[in-house]
């Protein structure tokens, strides 16, 4: 950070005295790469680093004459709900109530097999698009891993995510493992600062989607801060404020290349 300084004080300098803290500008340093980051700075800059590129882009573009960039397009977005065992049991009211806030899709969590066999038959019948995710750390992948395949195969999902969130046991094994049935695609389900602290930044992954977590309140994608290889993310989770479920947004990308059949299709191969 001190190169950069020593490059701009006076951009430094205008930028502190027009509202900037030395914080940011440290977060924004660890974001640009101007220095290593620990453990620490990681945690720090995932808080800090989408402020400190705001403030210190608009004052270094002012002293360097750069022109304003033109406004980056907004992608039309759908929304999404995620839910999860801690869920429990659903209804008919709850699948109204998703509807009410405009939700279209709904990815449900396979931690207890039994209990998501159930909510997504009650939300297939419902009529909304489905996706399922697995949390495969505290699993026997042996026993685990064909009752996932068996629930992707009778409800005929087309995507399913793996959670990326607070350990890496049976991450890789379970990201081989799905990424060999071409029926459905995988992605990863996952925040900047948890890739970076369990999976070190690797990018290994980034040719699967990315379907990321910002609880900013913000519901679309288009302060995405790109990380391990990912530049564009299929979807934001931006609210987990509900106990019950999660909010989305995804880009409509997520659907056209889903390669899953509609409900209605579904119904006819049933018939048939």
């Amino acid at each position: 950070m001190s190169s950069f300084i020593a490059r701009f004080p006076q951009a430094y300098e205008e930028w502190f005295m027009a509202g900037g803290v030395e914080n940011n500008f440290r977060a924004h340093a660890l974001a640009i790469g101007l220095c290593n980051p620990t453990h620490a700075d990681i945690a720090f800059m995932d808080v800090h680093a989408r402020t400190a590129a705001r403030q210190f882009d608009e004052v270094t573009d002012r002293f360097l004459d750069l022109p304003d960039p033109a406004p980056a397009p907004v992608t039309p977005t759908g929304c999404a709900a995620d839910i999860s065992f801690y869920t429990g049991e659903i209804d008919t009211a709850f699948c109204d109530m998703l509807k009410g806030l405009g939700i279209d899709l709904v990815i449900v969590g396979l931690q207890d097999i039994g209990l998501a066999r159930r909510q997504l038959a009650i939300l297939q019948n419902a009529g909304f698009r489905l996706h399922a995710y697995i949390w495969p750390s505290n699993k026997d992948l042996d026993t685990y891993m064909p009752e996932v395949l068996s629930i992707m195969s009778f409800f005929k999902l087309p995507y399913i995510w793996v959670d990326v969130e607070s350990s890496t046991i049976n991450i890789e094994e379970s990201i081989t493992e799905l990424c060999q049935h071409p029926e459905f695609r995988v992605g990863v389900y996952t925040s900047k600062f948890m890739w970076d602290l369990h999976l070190c930044g690797t990018v290994k992954y980034c040719h699967l989607p990315l379907w990321y977590a910002a609880w900013d309140g913000i519901a679309d994608m288009s302060n995405f801060v790109h990380f391990a290889g990912w530049s564009k993310p299929l979807m934001k989770q931006y609210n987990s404020n509900n106990p019950r479920y999660d909010l989305n947004v995804y880009d409509p990308e997520l659907v056209r290349s889903s390669g899953g059949i509609s409900i209605e299709d579904l119904a006819a191969d049933r018939k048939d």
